[in-house]
């Protein structure tokens, strides 16, 4: 796919880029990019900068992550007289749920209407499939992504709260216990192959579309990172990992705040505040950084949690 597209900002008339598909060759460009214009943006925003990439090297890691990925799929917009890459963003595929992930547009290139042909191309990807629903997590801090994601059809439907910092089993196990959070019988392990169907038919049950696939890929290419918790044989939920490509699905809260006081060292999670109170006052109550709240977007339909199920969203915008 490749598409030529005029500016339409008030940069000189012959200034235009083309949008094609995403090859292993951007990834040192790509990677670059995205390390700047996240870290521009928190800068100006006054958080933290590193937040989401301390380093170009950190950016590299997620961007092969997603070239790596069978089930993920990008684009790249560049300047046609310079032939520099001036924006990215990538689709993973979920049947019928899909997600927009890593979108991001050089700073110098802002105005210039490369952020929305980036989203068209996404979204004409995700039209080829069966899905019915495209998921996004958006920084509220950031106004301008923001407009251009309510302006393709997105709209907020979840207020997140993100925590990132470093945790450590005792004071986690602390904070639950301030709270009166009964973590009594719950037990952590690393996931299994034969623990995927039961993860997937969580998964199912939670928000009603399959990532069976996706839990594949995941623990064949990550098995240190997901885990899954379990109470008196059964399998009460589990995560892909603490990190911002990470996401978790458990039967309560206790369980998820079970699965959380397993992780030690640097952690990134998010927290639907609404849905998940004691939650949210587990990470309080565990010192964990507060960082930014965020919104998660819809295009198309969305569906909540089932009730009494806790989800908690992948991370990268």
């Amino acid at each position: 796919m490749a598409m030529t597209i005029p500016s339409s900002s008030s940069s000189p008339p012959n200034w235009s880029f083309s949008i094609r598909d995403i090859a292993a060759a951007d990834l040192i460009a790509t990677a670059q990019l995205c390390f700047q214009a996240f870290w521009e943006h928190n800068v100006s925003a006054g958080i933290s900068a590193g937040v989401d990439f301390p380093d170009v090297e950190s950016a590299r890691f997620m961007i092969q992550q997603r070239l790596d990925d069978p089930l993920a799929d990008g684009v790249v917009a560049v300047n046609d007289r310079l032939g520099d890459v001036i924006g990215v963003g990538f689709i993973h595929y979920g049947r019928k749920v899909n997600s927009f992930t890593a979108v991001a547009v050089d700073p110098k290139a802002s105005g210039k209407g490369v952020g929305k042909a980036v989203m068209f191309a996404l979204l004409a990807k995700s039209a080829k499939t069966e899905a019915v629903s495209i998921r996004l997590t958006q920084s509220a801090t950031n106004m301008k992504s923001f407009a251009l994601y309510a302006s393709v059809g997105f709209m907020p439907v979840e207020c997140v709260c993100n925590f990132a910092g470093i945790l450590q089993p005792d004071q986690s196990a602390a904070a639950a216990a301030s709270l009166n959070l009964d973590l009594d019988g719950f037990e952590v392990r690393q996931m299994e192959e034969l623990d995927i169907k039961c993860c997937s038919d969580l998964f199912n049950r939670a928000l009603n579309f399959n990532r069976e696939p996706e839990l594949r890929a995941r623990l064949s290419s990550h098995p240190k990172e997901v885990w899954v918790v379990t109470k008196s044989g059964s399998i009460e939920g589990f995560t892909t990992g603490f990190s911002r490509s990470g996401y978790t699905i458990t039967t309560s809260e206790e369980a998820c705040v079970a699965l959380y006081c397993n992780a030690s060292g640097y952690v990134f999670i998010q927290i639907i505040c609404q849905l998940y109170p004691r939650i949210l006052k587990w990470a309080l109550a565990a010192k964990l950084p507060l960082i930014r709240n965020a919104w998660v977007m819809v295009h198309g339909e969305y569906q909540r949690p089932a009730k009494g199920l806790v989800w908690g969203t992948c991370g990268f915008h």
